[in-house]
C-alpha cells in the first residue's frame, strides 16, 4: 500500500499538465536572463498551483475509473471541488509569500546580471549605482579675488582702521561618497568636511584664548555638502588621464552672517573640479591607478558676509570674497580595487 507522500510524488512526477511545465520553464528562462533572484522563490507559487491542480485532477480521474463516468456521485464532485479550492487557497498564500520574498531579494542588495556570452557578473543599477568612498586630504586657499575692505575697531583705544582682508589657508580632511547614476554624465557626491587645525581668537561663548590660558582656540568645525555632478570631460575622452565636472552644491556650514537665525545655514555653491589620474599608466587592479590629484575652483553665491555686516570688531565695507581654490588628493577607500 502506497503512502500519501509516495502518491503525491507520483502525481507531481507524472501528472503535471503540459501547460504548467511550460509556465515553469518560461519563468526559469526569464530569471536566468534578467535577475539574480533564485528560481525557487519565483516558481514557488506556480509550482503549488500546478501541484494542487494535478492532485485534484488525479482524484477526479481515479474516482471516474473506479465507478464509471456515468456514476459520478455527489461525494466525488465534492472532492474534486474541494481539491480545486485547496489549490486556489494554497496558491494565494504562497503567491503572497513569494511576492514578499521577491521584493526582499530585490531590495536587500545590489543585483547582478550575468552575461551568457562571457560569464562575467556586471553590476546593475536602479537609478543610483554602487557608491565609492574616498578620503581626500585638502589644502584650501580662501579669500581669493575681490577681498573685502573692513573697518576694524581697536577695543582698547576705540581707534578705527580700514584694512583689506587677507587670503587664508586651511587644511581640510574630507570623506567623500561618490554616487554614480544611470543618467550619462550625472552623479551625486556627499561630503563631510573636517577642519582639524583651524583656530579662533575666542571660543563659542565669547571668552578670549588668553583668559583660558591658551594661545588660540581650536576651531575644528565640520561642514556637509550635497553635490550634483555634471561631467563635461570624462576619462573615456582622455584615455583615463583627466576628468572634469561642474558641481551645483548645497553647502551646510556654520552661519556666517549676523542676521542668520540658525547655527548652521545652507549656502549655494558652484564648483569646477578637474582631476588628474597621475598613475593611470599602472596596470588594472593596482590601487594607485585610482588615486587622483584634483583642483577645485569654488564660488559661494549665498550665505557669506555682505557690505554693512558687523562681526565682532569688524564692519564690512564690501561683500566678502566668494572665491576659493583647493588642491585635493583623492584616495579610494571602498572599493579598494576597481
Amino acid at each position: 500500500m502506497s503512502s500519501g507522500a509516495e502518491r503525491d510524488e507520483r502525481v507531481v512526477a507524472g501528472e503535471i499538465p503540459e501547460d504548467g511545465v511550460r509556465v515553469l520553464a518560461g519563468i526559469q528562462q526569464h530569471v536566468d536572463h534578467q535577475t539574480a533572484v533564485p528560481i525557487s522563490i519565483l516558481s514557488l507559487p506556480t509550482a503549488a498551483l500546478v501541484y494542487n491542480w494535478a492532485r485534484a485532477s488525479m482524484t477526479h480521474r481515479a474516482s471516474l475509473a473506479a465507478r464509471g463516468e456515468s456514476a459520478v456521485s455527489y461525494r466525488m464532485q465534492r472532492d474534486f471541488h474541494h481539491g480545486l479550492l485547496d489549490a486556489r487557497s494554497t496558491s494565494r498564500h504562497l503567491i503572497g509569500g513569494g511576492v514578499v520574498l521577491i521584493l526582499m531579494a530585490l531590495v536587500a542588495g545590489p543585483v547582478g546580471a550575468q552575461d551568457p556570452g562571457d560569464g562575467n557578473m556586471e553590476p546593475r543599477c536602479f537609478f543610483l549605482c554602487a557608491p565609492e568612498l574616498k578620503v581626500e586630504p585638502t589644502m584650501t586657499f580662501e579669500n581669493l579675488g575681490n577681498r573685502a575692505l573692513v573697518e576694524v575697531t581697536d577695543a582698547a583705544t576705540g581707534e578705527v582702521s580700514t584694512v583689506r582682508q587677507e587670503a587664508e589657508t586651511a587644511f581640510e580632511l574630507i570623506l567623500a561618497l561618490d554616487i554614480p547614476t544611470e543618467i550619462p554624465r550625472v552623479g551625486f557626491t556627499l561630503e563631510t568636511i573636517f577642519v582639524p587645525f583651524g583656530d579662533s581668537a575666542t571660543n563659542p561663548f565669547g571668552r578670549p584664548a588668553a583668559d583660558l590660558g591658551v594661545a588660540s582656540i581650536r576651531d575644528n568645525g565640520i561642514e556637509f555638502e550635497l553635490e550634483l555632478n555634471l561631467d563635461w570631460l570624462t576619462g573615456d575622452q582622455t584615455g583615463g588621464w583627466v576628468e572634469s565636472h561642474v558641481d551645483i552644491v548645497d553647502k551646510f556650514s556654520p552661519a556666517a552672517r549676523p542676521t542668520d537665525t540658525s547655527a548652521y545655514t545652507h549656502k549655494l555653491n558652484f564648483e569646477l573640479d578637474t582631476g588628474f589620474l597621475i598613475f593611470n599608466w599602472l596596470p588594472e587592479g593596482n590601487w594607485l591607478k585610482q588615486v587622483e590629484l584634483e583642483g577645485s575652483l569654488d564660488y559661494v553665491a549665498t550665505g557669506l558676509p555682505r557690505a554693512g555686516d558687523v562681526i565682532g570688531d569688524e564692519r564690512y565695507l564690501g561683500d566678502a570674497s566668494r572665491w576659493s581654490f583647493s588642491l585635493v588628493a583623492g584616495l579610494p577607500v571602498a572599493p579598494l580595487l576597481p
